[in-house]
């Protein structure tokens, strides 16, 4: 690809961040935006496109414990991990997250529970041929579930 001024280096780069938090993989976004994969790579490494994407998919349960533990510290006296007013910020932010946006991370919440429930069946198999017959399940249905949640985020987000 031709030589881009830096503005239209850093609007690619934002781009590129935007379809990788979309689910589209680096492959496709080079493939996409015409650029080597490498480039892609570095881009994603030096630009947290990995925290961006999680960021979107944070479960509803994990700001429900954040805010829960901050709540038990209170109650003990200890200092708490966020201040009311972040909890505060936190509860309003969730309440604005769109109809699709909850709907995805109830979906991710129910599908890290399949999988705690698989990995707890693994740990309490007494057979080796069955802990690995459950973990090869688990993982052809990790590869389904990451797919379906994937093409989710493309459609709804």
């Amino acid at each position: 690809m031709a030589s881009i001024s830096n503005k239209e280096r850093l609007e690619k780069i934002a781009h590129a961040k935007r379809l990788y938090v979309k689910g589209f993989d680096l492959n496709t976004i080079a493939d996409m935006l015409g650029f080597s994969v490498n480039t892609l790579n570095k881009w994603a490494s030096d630009n947290d496109f990995e925290s961006a994407k999680r960021a979107t998919s944070i479960s509803i349960n994990e700001v429900r414990n954040e805010i829960l533990l901050t709540y038990q510290a209170m109650q003990k006296g200890e200092e708490p991990k966020m201040s009311p007013d972040q909890i505060s910020k936190l509860v309003s932010s969730l309440e604005k997250l769109s109809y699709s946006q909850k709907s995805i991370s109830w979906i991710i919440e129910g599908y890290e529970l399949l999988t705690e429930t698989f990995l707890e069946e693994v740990q309490a198999s007494k057979s080796e041929k069955q802990k690995e017959k459950i973990y090869e399940l688990l993982k052809e249905v990790r590869k389904r579930m990451d797919t379906a949640i994937n093409k989710l985020q493309k459609e709804l987000l």
